[in-house]
């Protein structure tokens, strides 16, 4: 990572060698923020894209920051997640995560599901990945969840096939969605009634949709559920 921020720092020095030459020092001092800035947006990108959320976020928000959108970051971040300004901050329609930039310390809750408002402190390991389990068709959720576990038991990924629970649970995202895992989805628990379930299921879909912008797979999997839970699958 240092390599690659050192290649695009160096880049953007190339790139605007000249402009320094000539520049007075308050403009050479901003050009030089928003240079930095920019390479750390670049590095942000590559961690983010490769996977490594818990190092990408903070870098990015930082990367804001220098480019002049710390306020507006840090007010969003503040209003919609409850955290302490400077707290880089993603949400999707079932988890939400913040990372501190000064410790890297990752925190989040899910919004929907069993679990609904619960911190992912929390929780249990266990509990945890059950629910990556059954994220399975949300792929930006599980990569979410799987940032915060890695920050938080580095060795989680253990022995994840020998989980009891997950072997007696129907395939995710298939016709073969169990009962219990369709009243997962839809959140809410065993014996709800039709009137419960239809209502769930229109709930969800509202905030999920693709044509709202929301996720493909994951609405498959409320739609699964649904006709899982009336009779239908």
């Amino acid at each position: 990572m240092g390599l690659l921020l050192g290649v695009a720092i160096l880049v953007l020095f190339l790139v605007f060698g000249k402009t320094f030459a000539g520049a007075n020092p308050k403009k050479l001092a901003k050009l030089g923020k928003s240079a930095g800035g920019a390479a750390l947006l670049v590095v942000a990108a590559w961690l983010t894209l490769t996977g490594r959320w818990e190092a990408g976020l903070p870098l990015g928000a930082i990367g804001l920051g220098l480019l002049g959108y710390g306020s507006a970051w840090e007010t969003f971040a503040a209003r919609h997640f409850g955290q302490r300004p400077g707290m880089a901050r993603r949400a999707t329609s079932w988890i939400e995560v913040a990372v501190d930039p000064a410790s890297g310390r990752i925190r989040g809750r899910f919004l929907a599901g069993p679990w609904a408002g619960t911190d992912l402190d929390r929780l249990s390991l266990g509990d945890l990945k059950t629910a990556r389990d059954r994220l399975s068709g949300d792929a930006e959720s599980v990569a979410l969840l799987e940032a915060y576990l890695d920050g938080r038991a580095p060795r989680w990924r253990e022995n994840v096939d020998d989980d009891p629970a997950r072997r007696h649970r129907g395939a995710p995202g298939t016709g073969g969605m169990s009962e219990e895992e369709a009243y997962q989805t839809l959140g809410l628990r065993p014996g709800a009634t039709e009137e419960e379930i239809r209502a769930a299921h229109r709930s969800l879909m509202k905030r999920v949709h693709p044509d709202l912008g929301g996720s493909a797979g994951l609405a498959t999997r409320l739609n699964l559920a649904k006709e899982r839970l009336l009779g239908r699958g």
